[in-house]
């Protein structure tokens, strides 16, 4: 579909629809993601409350022996049935903590699995996520499904075994019911700072996600193409962009750690100041600081079952209360995997009331084009790319290279450009005394496949001269032959395309390559069958657009092509790494 049609047939996207739900709404919604892994939980958590179990009996037994140590009441037989029990114990409770562990570990990857699947099965519909960059797909399928899973490991095994805090705390009454009391009354501690600081992780973590997507969007169309931001110049300038959006997602990223945190400490606050005012009775008492009238007697023995049974109670609402911050995130994960919407439109872009073209990227007229015994040799090739290649191309001249796939039509181009160093031989542009080695600076370059990024069509042909003023922009989109286009578009210049934004057909593309290649102006061009994936239609418009262009200017242009052929004043052929010229005209 091209841009035209696609524009009068796309949807409007649901994504203000999708992000009103209330919170309540979106963290059932997230609950619901947990079904796929529901058995492995409930084995985690029952492994958890056995666990549980086990350490209740170990302290019991353990303070047990260490008051009979202190009384002088232990006997050699007490101790060695003591011991023996104690290493059952031990072992019950090394079960069950790999239980837990294998457990939340399978329904983890149960749900991340789902997850990915999910967004696959979306991506691959018409309507679906068709629109959207290839890098945040790859993070949604590979680290927010896993995110949402690991959330669920963390706290649905602790949600379902936090009962056995219950009975962690019926042991306790059983034993001194006043300390029983003192616990319960700190609880309510736990969840309510656990519930401010996860709150206050959700903006952080939304963040960082956004942060996320644009450096994996911004390296993935970077890298792609490379070599035709180095042709345009526009490298530098795109290493910085790619270096603040890496110190933005540090900034976000250090953002969510210092909730963490914060999180994490609130937790251990929270834990540590019910324990501590739970020995603080226990001391009186024991001390006699206490009216023992009213309240039932402690003993040195019963005090330190108290004692050690206070963190057994508070490690299930412990292991609760770490998913609050995972929440958050969570939350934020499953938002972008729910809605995913496109990226804003840019405003159109306001053409400055007078003609500034800007500075010239290149500073030579048309100039001459000179091999001179060139030789480009891979690394481990039996046989060079080119040898021994002496030929001169006049200022102002079309040269057609003509050679089978694979013959080194583009190694020749990529050696002009300056983007190879020959193995031999040199290249150089001008006539003397003004001649030059090959630079990308004085070169345009079009290829097969057109570079887009995510951005405006402006901001795509300004790659070409980022201080072009909006009319230069304008006249060089309308010289490539774009007119007909732009006035098919919601927002003309300012339609966002690439990534995210409107798909554009190849002959189209190619156009926004040939507007790039006028606005840079530069005095040499090199084209690599820019033609070969237009029909026959595209091929002689481009064609009429690319005669009207390269006016004025030296071209080399690699082709298959008869129809682009036709166009040239000499034809060089490539055979055995040799090339061989025909003049005519």
């Amino acid at each position: 579909m091209n841009v035209a049609a696609e524009a009068r047939a796309r949807p409007a996207s649901p994504a203000s629809g999708a992000r009103s739900r209330s919170p309540a709404d979106a963290r059932a919604r997230l609950e619901r993601t947990a079904a796929p892994g529901r058995g492995h939980f409930a084995l985690a958590a029952g492994c958890r409350v056995a666990g549980t179990a086990a350490d209740v009996a170990f302290w019991l037994i353990t303070a047990g022996l260490f008051a009979g140590v202190a009384a002088h009441t232990l006997t050699p037989a007490a101790l060695g049935h003591a011991g023996a029990v104690l290493g059952v114990v031990v072992l019950g409770r090394g079960l069950a903590g790999y239980g837990a562990r294998r457990g939340a570990d399978a329904g983890a990857e149960a749900v991340s699995a789902a997850l990915a699947r999910q967004v696959l099965r979306v991506t691959l519909r018409p309507a679906g996520w068709g629109d959207a960059e290839p890098a945040a797909l790859a993070h949604a399928v590979l680290e927010l499904a896993d995110q949402i899973g690991d959330y669920h490991r963390t706290t649905r095994p602790a949600r379902l075994a936090c009962p056995a805090a219950a009975g962690v705390l019926a042991v306790v009454a059983v034993l001194h019911w006043p300390a029983a009391l003192l616990l319960a009354a700190t609880t309510p501690l736990i969840p309510l700072n656990l519930h401010l600081a996860g709150h206050a992780t959700r903006a952080v973590a939304d963040r960082q996600l956004r942060e996320v997507r644009a450096l994996s969007a911004r390296l993935a169309d970077r890298f792609r193409g490379l070599r035709t931001l180095v042709m345009l110049g526009a490298a530098p300038r795109e290493a910085a962009a790619v270096s603040a959006a890496a110190a933005g997602l540090n900034r976000a990223s250090a953002a969510v750690l210092r909730r963490a945190f914060i999180s994490s400490a609130v937790l251990d606050i929270a834990v540590t100041f019910a324990i501590a005012l739970t020995a603080l009775y226990t001391g009186l008492m024991l001390l006699g600081y206490l009216p023992a009238t009213r309240l039932p007697r402690l003993t040195l023995s019963t005090a330190l079952q108290v004692l050690v049974l206070a963190p057994v109670y508070f490690a299930p609402l412990r292991a609760l209360g770490a998913g609050y911050h995972e929440r958050e995130a969570a939350l934020a994960a499953l938002d972008t995997l729910d809605t995913h919407p496109a990226p804003p439109h840019p405003p159109s872009p306001r053409p400055s009331p007078s003609p500034s073209p800007g500075p010239p990227t290149a500073q030579l007229d048309a100039p001459a084009v000179e091999l001179d015994t060139l030789t480009v040799r891979y690394p481990g090739a039996q046989r060079p790319v080119l040898q021994a290649v002496t030929v001169r191309l006049a200022p102002g001249r079309v040269a057609a290279v003509c050679a089978p796939s694979g013959a080194g039509k583009t190694t020749l181009l990529a050696t002009i450009a300056g983007l190879i160093t020959p193995s031999a031989g040199t290249v150089t542009l001008g006539c003397a005394p003004a001649s030059r080695p090959p630079s990308p600076t004085v070169v345009s370059w079009l290829g097969q496949t057109t570079l887009l990024l995510a951005g405006s069509l402006a901001d795509n042909i300004r790659l070409g001269n980022p201080t072009a003023s909006g009319h230069a922009v304008h006249d060089a989109a309308r010289r490539a032959g774009l007119a007909d286009l732009l006035a098919c578009l919601p927002d003309g210049l300012g339609t966002r395309i690439g990534a995210g934004g409107w798909g554009v057909s190849a002959g189209q593309a190619q156009r926004v390559a040939l507007a790039r290649a006028l606005l840079r102006d530069a005095p040499l061009w090199l084209l690599d069958e820019p033609t070969a994936h237009l029909d026959a239609a595209g091929e002689a418009e481009l064609c009429r657009a690319l005669a009207r262009a390269w006016r004025g200017r030296t071209v080399l242009i690699a082709t298959h092509s008869p129809a682009v052929t036709a166009l040239a004043d000499e034809i060089w052929t490539l055979a055995g790494g040799q090339l061989l010229v025909e003049k005519r005209r």
